[in-house]
């Protein structure tokens, strides 16, 4: 019977993975983000995009992305 449940729950763990990783692929393939709309503001400088960009994490690869999402998902941020 326990090893029924640690079955059970491996398998619920893989599959919420998959499912937040196919999440956070759907929401990485849509086009643009708020950032685009800031640098189209010609009062906003190409600099203060790129630090708030970076201050988020968004200049980084993708996976370190889906990892700091993971993170804030977790804490229900």
């Amino acid at each position: 019977m326990g090893a029924y449940i640690i079955r059970r729950i491996l398998v619920a763990v893989g599959m919420l993975l998959a499912a937040s990783l196919l999440g956070y692929g759907v929401m990485k393939l849509t086009p643009g983000d708020y950032f685009d709309t800031m640098r189209m503001d010609p009062r906003i400088s190409q600099e203060t995009v790129e630090r708030e960009r970076a201050a988020r994490g968004l200049d980084e690869s993708i996976p370190v992305q889906y990892g700091m999402w993971l993170k804030r998902l977790a804490r229900l941020d």
